[in-house]
This record gives C-alpha cells, sequence and structure tokens, in this order.
C-alpha cells in the first residue's frame, strides 16, 4: 500500500469546524445583513457536527464495522473516554447553568431529556449524541452488513429531518404530528444521537473504506480465464478524482443553499441542522479535506477541541466584562466585533492550556510532591517515612507530564512523534447554543482533562489500536528442546554424508505424506512420518553419503565427522529459569536411543511462563483473528501458505507453524533449506516450500525432509533434475521484479521444465513488486505482472501441462487487490460481463501473508490504514534489573553520551541491540512502557542492557517489566512506530529480534 489518505487536511478543518461553531452562537453577520449570516450560521456552519461525526466513524466505527469480528472491547473503551469527558463538561458547566437558572424547575423527565439528548449545556449534546449513536451503529453492526446499515441509519436521517428543516410538513398531518409532538417530550431536538448522529458515523465508515473502492474501480479484477477482452474507458487520474471531488462538494453546497433558503422562505424549519443535501455535501467535503497535501498536525486537534469546550464560557466572560465596563454596544451590539473577540480570547486560552499542560504543570507537580512528603515526613516523624519520601522525591511525576523542554533537557524530543503521527482515533466534539445551535470537536483532542501530561496523553491517543487439528502437533518436553533449533554447518555437512540407499527403500514418497483427505494438494506428515530419529542422523556407519565419484571417505573428512557437533549436547536455558543440559552428549558415531516427536508432551517450552532477562510473548488469539480476517478475503478453493521464513519475522518459527496447524493451516513458505529442516524436526506438518537458494550439496535433505524446493531460473533447474531422484518443486516466474524466476518471456524454458523426468511439479508463482502501492503507475504494473504470469499459465494448458498450485499474492496483494468474501459474492456475477479477471484468479491457489499474518505492514501509515481489521501478534518485554539515582553533573552510559542536568532516576534493562533492540533508538529517541508510563531512552543502548529515565514513575524497582513493544495500562508502543522512528520497515524491526529472546505463547 501507498501512504496513507493525508489527515492534515482533517486536522486543519477542525479549528475551522470549531470556528464555525462559534459563528453559530454569536452571529457575526446578524447586524449586517439577516440573511448573510443565515447562510453562514445555518448553512455553512451546518456541515461541523456531520463533519465530527464522519471523523469519529472513520477513525473509530469502521475498527469494528469491518472487522470480521466485533470489537466490543475497543467500543466500551472508547464510550468511557467519552462519558468521562461529557461528565467534566457537565462539572464545568454546572456553575454557569445554576446562575441562569437551567435547573431552576428540573423534573424528572427533563433531567432524562438533558442527560440523554439535549445535553446540560447548549453545546454538550454532542457527547450523548456521539455515545447513543455509537451504540446504534455497533447493535446495527452485530446484525447488518455495512450497506444494510447505512440504509437503516438514512431513513433514520429522514425520520429526524421531517422533525427538523421538514417539520412544516409534518405539522399538515395531524397523525403524524402528534407522534412528532410526543417525541418532543423526550427530546428537544431530532438532531440527536438517535436521527443525526448514525448517519454520519457510518459515512465516516464509508470514507475510511473508499481508498480500497477506488483502487478496485480502476483496477478491476482480470477477466476469466478464455474470455474475451473487451475496451473499456479509462478511469480518472488522481488529480480527475480530486477536481470531481471539488466540483460535487460546489454542486451539492448550492443545492443545499437552494434548499435552505426555500424551506426559510416558506417557513417550514422547526430547526435548521439537516438538510437532504448535507449528505452529499459531506461526503464530497470530506473527500476534498483528505485529499489535501498535509502532513498530520496534533496541535490543531487540541487546540480546536479547548475552543470548542471553552468558547461559551468565554462568550460569557465578554459578554459580562462588556455590561461591568459599558462596552455592550461595541463588544456585543457589534456582531462582527463580538465574534472576533470570542473566537480570538477562545484561541489564547486554548493555546494557553496547551502550554500550561506541557511546559508548566510539568514543572509544579514536582515540587507539589516534594511538599507533601516533607509535610508526612513532620507528621509522622519515623525514619520509615524520612525514607520512603526521599525515594520519591525526584521522581513522583508521570512522565505523561513531560513538557517539549524536559524532554528536550533529556534528548527526548522525538518521542512526540507518538502523538504527532498517529491515527486519528478521537471522538468529536459538538455545541449548541440557547437556541439549539449544535457545533463540535473532540475527546482526545482535548488533551488532559485530568490532566493527562503530553506523552503519556499522546501516546494513548495515537499509538497504537477453522478446523480443528489441536490434537496433531506433538509437543516436547525440556529434554527435546535442544533438537529443535535450526541445524548448524556442522550438522548440515554431516547430514550430506548421510547414504541416500540406506533408506532408499524404506523412505516415504511424497504423497505417503499428504494428508489422506487431499493427497494431491498438501504435505501433512501422518504420526509414524513425522517422527525424526536422531539416531537416523547420528550413526555415520549406518548412512554415509559420498560425493558423486567418491568411493570413500579420506582421512580429513572422517576426522571433520569426528568434530561434529552434537546434536544433544547443546544447552539451552530452562523454561523454568534455570539452565542444564538438555542430553548428555553422545560419540558422533554411537547410535542414540530413538526419540520421536510425535508424542505429546505435557512441558512445552514454547508455551510456558517463567522470569525471563528479555522475551516475545505471542498472543494466540491475535494470530488466530489475523488467520480468520485474511480467510475472510480468500475464495473458497484458495488456501494460505503463510510466510515464515526469518524465525517467522522474529515470532518463533516452531511456535508460530505449530499454531497455524492447529488452525488447519497446512502450507508454508521459507526462505532457506535450515529453516525448513527445523520445523519438520519440530513436527511441523504440511507443505513447506522453500523459496530461496539450496546448495547442490544439500539436494539430499530435501528428499528426506520433504521440503518442496523453488526453481530459481532454468540453470538451477537443471540442477535440480540431475540429482537423479524424484524432487518436488514450485517453478518460479520472473514477471518483473527480476529477482528470481525464470523469465515469463522464455516460455519454452518453463515448457521444458515440465518436461524434465526428476521434478514433480506441484505449483508456479510470482512475486508482485509493487502491490503495495496504490499510485496508477504502480497499479498498472502489477497488472501487468498478473497478465503476464496468467499468459504463461494460458500457454502451458495450451501445451496440456498440468498448472495446479499457482500462488502470486503475498501481503499486501491480499489487502489492496482482494476484497471480503461478502463483496466477492456480490460483485462476482458482474465480473464475467465486465471482461475482468476473476477473484479466484488472483487468489490463484494460494496467498503467502507475511507481515499481515502477524497484525502489522510494512510501514506505519499503511499499518495504521488496517489497524483493529490486523490485531499485532507480538509483544517484547524485557526485566528492570538495577535502579538507581544518577545525580546532576554524572553521565550515563557509552562515551558519556547522556548527562544529568537535575538528580534523576534511571534503571537499567536488561536488552541490548544483541536482541534485536534498534541502536537507533537511543538517546531519547525511543522510550519504554514501564508501570504504564512512557520511560525515554537515554545514552547509547548497550550490546545487553538499555538505560532509561524512571525519574517521573513512581515505585519503580528492580524486576518490573519494561515493554518495548506492546501495552501497559492505558500506552501502547507499535513495531510499525519503532520502525518509523528508525527509518526502516516494521520487517526488519521484527526479524532482527534475536534468538536469545525467549518466546511465550499467550
Amino acid at each position: 500500500m501507498h501512504t496513507r489518505q493525508n489527515y492534515g487536511g482533517l486536522d486543519r478543518f477542525r479549528v475551522v469546524a470549531a470556528l464555525l461553531v462559534i459563528a453559530i452562537h454569536t452571529s457575526p453577520l446578524a447586524s449586517m445583513n439577516e440573511g448573510m449570516d443565515f447562510f453562514l450560521t445555518r448553512i455553512l456552519a451546518r456541515t461541523a457536527v456531520p463533519f465530527f461525526f464522519m471523523v469519529t466513524g472513520h477513525f473509530t466505527a469502521a475498527g469494528f464495522m469491518s472487522a470480521a469480528d466485533k470489537n466490543l472491547s475497543g467500543l466500551i473503551k472508547y464510550l468511557k473516554k467519552t462519558l468521562l469527558l461529557y461528565v467534566f463538561c457537565i462539572l464545568l458547566y454546572l456553575p454557569i447553568g445554576i446562575y441562569a437558572g437551567h435547573y431552576a424547575e428540573l423534573t424528572f423527565g427533563g433531567l432524562f431529556r438533558m442527560l440523554i439528548f439535549d445535553g446540560t449545556f447548549y453545546h454538550l449534546w454532542y457527547f450523548p449524541a456521539c455515545i447513543l449513536g455509537m451504540v446504534i451503529v455497533y447493535v446495527m453492526s452485530l446484525f447488518l452488513n455495512l450497506r444494510w446499515a447505512t440504509v437503516v441509519s438514512a431513513i433514520l436521517y429522514i425520520i429526524g429531518l421531517l422533525g427538523d428543516s421538514y417539520f412544516g410538513l409534518i405539522e399538515k398531518v395531524p397523525a403524524l404530528n402528534a407522534v412528532y409532538e410526543f417525541g418532543f417530550r423526550l427530546w428537544s431536538h431530532t438532531r440527536n444521537g438517535l436521527f443525526l448522529a448514525p448517519l454520519f458515523l457510518l459515512l465516516g465508515v464509508w470514507m475510511s473504506l473508499w481508498e480500497e473502492k477506488i483502487s478496485a474501480l480502476r483496477n478491476p479484477a482480470k477477466p476469466e480465464e478464455n474470455s474475451e477482452q473487451t475496451d473499456k474507458p479509462s478511469l480518472p487520474t488522481d488529480s480527475q478524482m480530486i477536481r470531481l471531488y471539488y466540483i460535487g462538494l460546489s454542486a451539492s453546497f448550492i443545492l443545499m443553499t437552494a434548499e435552505a433558503f426555500t424551506l426559510r422562505h416558506f417557513q417550514l424549519q422547526r430547526h435548521d441542522s439537516m438538510y437532504l443535501a448535507l449528505v452529499p455535501v459531506m461526503i464530497f467535503l470530506y473527500l476534498c479535506l483528505s485529499s489535501v497535501p498535509k502532513a498530520s498536525a496534533g496541535e490543531f486537534r487540541i487546540a480546536s477541541a479547548w475552543i470548542y469546550i471553552l468558547h461559551p464560557a468565554i462568550i460569557v466572560a465578554v459578554r459580562g466584562l462588556a455590561k461591568l465596563l459599558h462596552w455592550t454596544p461595541q463588544l456585543v451590539g457589534n456582531s462582527i466585533v463580538h465574534y472576533l473577540v470570542v473566537a480570538q480570547l477562545s484561541v489564547v486560552a486554548s493555546l494557553l492550556i496547551l502550554y500550561l499542560q506541557r511546559c508548566v504543570l510539568p514543572r509544579l507537580l514536582p515540587m507539589f510532591e516534594q511538599a507533601r512528603n516533607s509535610f508526612l515526613q513532620k507528621r509522622k516523624g519515623t525514619a520509615k517515612t524520612a525514607s520512603t519520601s526521599g525515594l520519591q522525591e525526584k521522581g513522583p511525576t508521570d512522565v505523561s507530564l513531560l513538557s517539549d523542554t524536559d524532554l528536550n533537557k533529556k534528548g527526548n524530543s522525538d518521542l512526540h512523534r507518538f502523538s504527532q503521527e498517529k491515527v486519528q482515533t478521537e471522538t468529536p466534539v459538538s455545541q449548541e447554543n440557547q437556541d439549539g445551535e449544535d457545533s463540535e470537536l473532540t475527546v482526545s483532542d482535548m488533551g488532559d482533562i485530568s490532566p493527562l501530561p503530553k506523552a503519556a496523553a499522546e501516546t494513548a491517543n495515537g499509538i497504537n489500536s477453522f478446523a480443528d487439528e489441536s490434537d496433531c502437533l506433538p509437543e516436547f518436553d525440556d529434554d527435546e528442546i535442544a533438537s529443535l533449533r535450526e541445524p548448524d554447518d556442522g550438522e548440515l555437512a554431516r547430514l550430506r554424508e548421510t547414504d541416500d540407499s540406506a533408506f532408499q527403500e524404506s523412505e516415504p514418497s511424497i504423497e505417503e505424506a499428504l494428508p489422506e483427505e487431499n493427497l494431491s494438494e498438501e504435505y501433512a506428515l501422518s504420526e509414524k512420518e513425522a517422527t525424526f530419529e536422531l539416531s537416523d542422523v547420528e550413526n555415520d556407519e549406518q548412512y554415509s553419503w559420498q560425493e558423486p565419484g567418491n568411493q570413500t571417505d579420506t582421512q580429513d573428512q572422517e576426522a571433520e565427522r569426528r568434530k561434529a557437533v552434537d546434536l544433544r549436547s547443546i544447552k539451552l536455558p530452562n523454561i523454568r529459569g534455570t539452565s542444564r543440559v538438555m542430553a548428555q552428549k553422545a560419540h558422533p558415531r554411537k547410535a542414540a536411543a530413538p526419540r520421536t516427536f510425535s508424542k505429546p508432551k505435557a512441558a512445552d517450552p514454547y508455551e510456558g511462563g517463567g522470569d525471563f532477562r528479555a522475551w516475545i510473548e505471542v498472543d494466540s488469539n491475535a494470530l488466530e483473528h489475523n488467520v480468520s480476517f485474511l480467510r475472510s478475503r480468500l475464495p473458497d478453493s484458495c488456501r494460505l501458505m503463510p510466510a515464515i521464513k526469518a524465525d517467522a519475522y522474529g515470532h518463533g518459527a516452531v511456535l508460530i507453524a505449530r499454531q497455524l496447524n492447529k488452525l488447519n493451516v497446512t502450507s508454508f513458505c521459507v526462505a532457506c533449506l535450515s529453516e525448513g529442516i527445523t520445523l519438520r524436526k519440530a513436527g511441523v506438518k504440511g507443505r513447506i516450500l522453500i523459496l530461496g537458494y539450496t546448495p547442490p550439496d544439500d539436494f539430499p535433505l530435501l528428499s528426506r525432509y520433504l521440503l518442496t524446493q523453488a526453481v530459481i531460473d532454468y540453470h538451477y533447474a537443471r540442477l535440480l533434475s540431475s540429482f537423479g531422484k524424484l524432487l518436488h518443486v514450485h517453478v518460479a516466474v520472473d514477471t518483473g521484479m527480476h529477482r528470481l524466476g525464470i523469465r515469463c518471456e522464455n516460455l519454452e524454458e518453463i515448457a521444458s521444465v515440465y518436461k524434465m523426468e526428476n521434478l514433480v511439479i506441484d505449483g508456479m508463482f510470482t512475486h508482485l513488486s509493487v502491490s503495495d502501492s496504490l499510485r496508477p503507475e504502480d497499479r498498472a504494473f502489477t497488472e501487468s505482472q498478473i497478465t503476464a504470469f496468467y499468459q504463461v499459465v494460458n500457454y502451458l494448458k495450451e501445451k496440456e501441462y498440468p498448472c495446479r498450485g499457482l500462488h502470486l499474492l503475498a501481503s499486501y496483494g491480499i489487502l489492496n487487490l482482494l476484497q471480503n468474501k461478502e463483496k466477492q459474492s456480490r460483485r462476482a456475477h458482474r465480473s464475467a460481463s465486465r471482461n475482468t479477471w476473476s477473484k479466484a484468479a488472483l487468489a490463484a491457489d494460494y496467498v503467502r501473508p507475511g507481515i499481515a499474518l502477524y497484525g502489522l505492514l510494512s510501514t506505519e501509515d499503511d499499518t495504521n490504514l488496517w489497524r483493529g481489521a490486523l490485531r499485532p501478534v507480538l509483544s517484547l518485554k524485557a526485566r528492570v534489573i538495577s535502579v538507581r539515582t544518577l545525580y546532576t553533573g554524572e553521565a550515563a552510559g557509552y562515551g558519556t553520551a547522556f548527562t544529568a542536568k537535575y538528580d534523576m532516576r534511571i534503571a537499567t534493562l536488561s536488552i541490548g541491540y544483541a536482541d534485536g533492540l534498534p541502536r537507533e533508538l537511543s538517546y531519547g529517541i525511543g522510550g519504554v512502557l514501564i508501570n504504564g508510563c512512557m520511560a525515554p531512552i537515554i545514552g547509547r543502548i548497550c550490546m545487553d542492557q538499555t538505560i532509561v529515565d524512571v525519574s517521573n514513575i513512581p515505585r519503580v524497582q528492580a524486576g518490573n517489566v519494561a515493554v518495548i513493544i506492546g501495552k501497559s495500562g492505558a500506552l501502547e508502543i507499535t513495531a510499525d512506530h519503532v520502525a518509523e522512528q528508525c527509518g526502516t520497515i516494521t520487517n526488519e524491526i521484527l526479524s532482527r529480534l534475536g534468538s536469545r529472546l525467549n518466546r511465550i505463547l499467550k
């Protein structure tokens, strides 16, 4: 995928919307021209509330509307946050409401109407509207798809519309008028969470899907095989689409203006928040704002939120001051001046609060804490209290209260990128004046109501967000763990010398290793066939394979074999925190007792727990969710062939493969021979395809461990065939990446591979080099690659060669080129008439999900687009092993790279760059989470340890857990964000995670 949609335009329009809200409540042009003021406040400004609803729908409701399973926990978290802000605003404006007499004759019914629909102050109705609207959308998502949920929401909107701008029509029908009058006993206006919010929340969800939809329209699926091509007009380019957006916005806004003035002329309006033309206006406005080439800016979000929250209080203050100074005609009577004063003061107040929140509070809070400790010390007068006070004196402040200045002093200013580049998951806030006008802003943009500090609040807001075969896989005890490692060079050398002739007669064929239900399609070792005896490998007297032309081993070869590392001499850490020799050393020539991997054991080191120095936690539920989501985008005939190379992108290949086996995934692809052998020796069942190069000397191991080899070019195919024994292969076709494979134009070479007598061709594949991009030129190149691949397929079919086991798509191809099954079924009947490739042709027989399987994509922008639909599987954690004081002027770490400017507390973590923690995170660029707070990294990351600043985190002690990737409390650091900080991709960050990290299944 290319970069995410631009959110800078949305961020900047938040401030515009907040200022439009102020216009609604001050009527800037009322003293000049009533018609102009009506246009400004009753037409133009009516885009503010729907805009905020759409933002909420885009970045919040889309999380459960598009997910395979509905994220109830995410909804509850959102509702709690919104409710907390609603309560804060109620308390903030309660004194003003009491003074104004709003609650003088309040009844129980009136309290219900006020809390659930109208809000306790005229601009607070948005909060209950958001809460109720989100609940309605979530309930609909449980029973309806997005299309039908939108239809229901549109019906609700029309019902509300008839009680708003078109109420004059209802008044003419007595029965309907009676129904609406009864409703007005429950709510003052129909522009509420029941009638207005659901539609625009769902329009926001549609906006989140727009990029995928427009790309599908521009690059429709290819024609069915043997169907005739027909010419199709080309679709507009990006610039042309943007022009269409602005044309659509202009036309729909003209219609909305005409509609509003017509309703006003005939006096049909009871209120004026809802119009028919408002719907297309908001759609085109949102598309125009999304196309603005500006980067996201958190300052606009926060400022606009406080403008919205504070401006009613500013209005009251300005009017009170004008009355006190006898300036009412100048400050209030002149509507333009009144608006400008209120707007400017609101902006200044929001910036002042932002400054106090980020710069002043972090300095005052330690002073208050120190005074409190001193008071307690004097009051109790005990040594114990004094000791406790001394420990807390320097570090009680939450790190989230750090200001920009503080972070810069520690070299940690880049930590604020957690918020500045975040996904916008905020909830809009709206306003309504005393006549019922509305306006909006965003919940999380308020910064901190508590107040939350900057780093913590920004991080919390912006860094995020089948078949049952459970008995088929073996488990291992401590004595069996040694054989799960990857074979080293000595072992591979010794395995090459194994004489194939010794087991030719008893060696299982590839068909015998396939599951009974589908022998011709998948590898799946039975319990007997999955049993690899170490004695078979270690007993050189029984098996001694020799190079062609050599009848006996030389003395050097014999000596080299005697030096080979014994498979049982490997020392590994015990899963419970101890270390011991897993088995007694055996002489290379001494035949060991057979030991199999097929019998399940009670203790499994991959699924245990313990007190580790540093470890990786693998979320099995997230993995299962991702598998389910990816399968939802595939036709029934297509199966997953996950890429578990590079130790499953750092997650642990054996652990991941065994979990996937339990999810009925029976095909895998790896990068090299040793990765395939590791899986086989761990008892992993299914087809294992080696995508990379295997040296000819190791061809016997392909046969021995039932591995499938990729044919990387024509010469390599001849080498494989010359081995003399049947080998199972997949033919790689180079359609434009020019890395591996036989060039697609060399059809005769590809066909000749099918004629080679010692090759069993189980599949053919290609790799799409720019499927991650949605730019028109890149999509065209991807289309050309797919076309070239199927030209090869059609040629082979004409030659009557079987073309089974086809695969083209990896992670980005699955997400960008395929849709979910529901959409496929709705559009399947149209594919033939449009002469486009069917989804079955695009998906082929297999897809090769890699990074997406683990809940991430290569960049933070791409991951944000699919966050919620995909769930991160990996968390990286380490122990706090030491906590100490660093006094002013002292330096910490290598090269005295960090010098304390004041007394501070620092903690040492038992993880370093040898474990895969990037050194690019040094000098405060990165941080970790401890006890739910951010701890910036100080100085240089060492090979085995890392130092962090915990001055502002209370009660940190040795033994605490530090989260490098994952969640702690309300905060989260994601792998894609770490990659963004390091200037690389997520794939590299994960694949570099070291082998000495324990992998634990959760």
